[in-house]
């Protein structure tokens, strides 16, 4: 049996700030204690008595461990809002929360997603279980985070009904998007269809407890018959990449960026790609144009063919 899950200092308290005092969705609050906990787990102290000296160490922590700078960002503004709640209850002085929310973090944010080619997409799929119930759902995992391009925690809060009140339509309501805009993804590909009526005829009623709504159900240890975590999603999907022989970067996210890529490498519109992945702004799809290109140049270099014989005329 797993561990339960240890509390944060004043996690009960900082919850209810969050809902009451600043009207947090649900989503956005499990995120932080996500995050908060993930920082917990590389300081040497509690959280409570973060100082911008452990922040420091903190980083170099988190850059050993190949952990991108926009990731660590996020991290540390969650430390903020969890610092702005220690001062507004009087568990900090004023000194102390000013420092931490002051710090100042010179990340490198130029660096672009990172992505895999459809030969290693294919690869995982191919890793995928085909003699059992598990497979069944692992593979309606992957269609949800590459081929509707979702985030991991939208895929894990979708429920039977954002599948099947849509005729060819994944509904994505307020409450569980990102930035809680309502939203339609259309399952595209007929496999996608054919594991996803699989999956909620043959597999689901035979595993999820009755009065469970999730669409995605657990089917191991004390989490079987309710709806997945957020890491039981991302270590089937490492799970099946790591078998594929695949870098050991690639998780849920990169399938949405590689998506996202690939859609553009076979000339789609980016208006196009911009609503799939539900982006506010099409300056933030523009960034796939450049992945795009240095995936080109990877590929004709590696394909190279043999240099052309103009020796003399270079002499």
């Amino acid at each position: 049996m797993s561990k339960e899950k240890k509390k944060l200092p004043y996690e009960d308290e900082f919850v209810k700030w969050l809902e009451e005092e600043r009207q947090v969705k649900p989503i956005t609050i499990e995120s932080y204690l996500n995050s908060l906990g993930v920082i917990s787990q590389n300081l040497p102290i509690p959280l409570h008595e973060i100082t911008p000296e452990t922040l420091r160490d903190y980083i170099d922590v988190r850059r050993d461990d190949n952990t991108s700078d926009s990731t660590i960002a996020k991290e540390l503004r969650v430390i903020k809002v969890y610092f702005m709640f220690l001062w507004v209850s009087e568990r900090v002085d004023e000194l102390t929360y000013f420092k931490v929310k002051n710090f100042k973090f010179k990340g490198d944010f130029s660096r672009l997603p990172k992505v895999i080619t459809k030969e290693q997409v294919r690869a995982m799929f191919e890793q995928i279980d085909p003699g059992g119930h598990t497979g069944i759902r692992d593979a309606l995992i992957m269609f949800l985070l590459y081929r509707a391009g979702l985030r991991v925690e939208e895929a894990r809060l979708l429920d039977v009904e954002h599948v099947t009140t849509r005729d060819g339509q994944i509904w994505l309501p307020t409450s569980i998007t990102k930035y809680s805009k309502e939203a339609y993804v259309p399952i595209d590909g007929e496999n996608f269809k054919k594991i996803l009526n699989i999956y909620l005829k043959k597999v689901r009623p035979k595993w999820a407890i009755e009065g469970e709504n999730a669409l995605l159900i657990g089917m191991h240890h004390i989490n079987s018959g309710r709806r997945m975590t957020q890491e039981g999603i991302r270590q089937r999907v490492k799970k099946l990449a790591e078998k594929a022989g695949l870098p050991s970067w690639v998780a849920c996210h990169a399938l949405r960026h590689s998506r996202a890529t690939h859609l553009l490498d076979d000339g789609t519109d980016l208006r196009i790609i911009q609503e799939l992945l539900r982006h506010s702004d099409i300056s933030v799809t523009q960034i796939y144009t450049q992945v795009s290109k240095e995936l080109l140049m990877k590929q004709l270099k590696k394909h190279a063919p043999e240099e052309e014989p103009i020796e003399d005329l270079l002499k």
